[in-house]
């Protein structure tokens, strides 16, 4: 059966991610067919094109790699300087795979059509004024931007990237100001631990209760009880190391 084929375009072999090497490269081929090239829903959720949902546990089947090593792999195209994709855990149910500027190397010119179309059909004198202005526009809102930066929820300038990094594997996201609240009163942990720490625990089921159901506090709660300090036998935290930019 047909089933479509997407674009394998010869400048990714200048990519940092595909000089890593073999297994690098399959693993991104594995990604790109993988990706939808529209939306698709997966366990009652619309998957976005340029995304795709999978339960690690069956990719790591089909890949034929271990998760932990599938682990690091995911986060070396996810951190910098890779920034091939983003990896999102969704409702504790299964990951959101995002090919970044998927659709810039997809699509068939969709954003330079939509430039020209705003311009089409018009004198070249108007064509120039109406790039004049855009631009004049473009530089107005940059500099209201310096003025008057977006305001996290807490009044700040914006969560950290080390949250942010603890956001994404926390399975449980709720109450994400509260959270970053908590985060910011730690003191003298260095975030690669905490990060470690929990997902040594998603790994060995720690939130398992008895009857067998998954049990996650909230992120805020588990931060604030310093639950990254929980012993758990025979499993030990990832060797990665966290970017610079994202330590505290």
């Amino acid at each position: 059966m047909h089933r479509g084929y997407y674009k394998a375009w010869r400048k990714v072999t200048d990519s940092i991610s595909w000089s890593r090497g073999l297994e690098y490269r399959g693993l991104i081929h594995s990604i790109l067919v993988k990706v939808n090239h529209k939306p698709l829903p997966f366990r009652g959720e619309v998957i976005p094109s340029g995304s795709f949902a999978v339960v690690m546990t069956d990719w790591c089947v089909s890949l034929g790699v271990s998760r932990q090593k599938l682990h690091r792999m995911l986060k070396v195209l996810t951190n910098k300087p890779d920034q091939f994709i983003s990896v999102e855990n969704v409702g504790n149910r299964f990951s959101l795979i995002t090919v970044l500027n998927w659709g810039l190397y997809q699509s068939d010119d969709e954003a330079g059509r939509a430039t020209n179309k705003t311009t089409a059909g018009q004198p070249p004198g108007n064509r120039r004024a109406t790039t004049g202005q855009q631009n004049k526009n473009d530089k107005n809102n940059k500099k209201a931007k310096k003025k008057n930066p977006p305001k996290s929820p807490q009044g700040g300038s914006g969560y950290t990237k080390a949250f942010e990094a603890f956001w994404i594997e926390y399975p449980k996201k709720v109450a994400k100001a509260y959270a970053f609240k908590c985060w910011k009163k730690i003191k003298g942990v260095d975030a690669l631990t905490i990060i470690d720490a929990l997902k040594a625990q998603l790994e060995a089921d720690h939130f398992r209760g008895n009857d067998g159901q998954h049990y996650f506090p909230n992120p805020g709660t588990w931060l604030n009880q310093g639950r990254w300090e929980d012993e758990i036998d025979g499993i030990n935290g990832g060797d990665d190391e966290l970017p610079p930019e994202l330590r505290r």
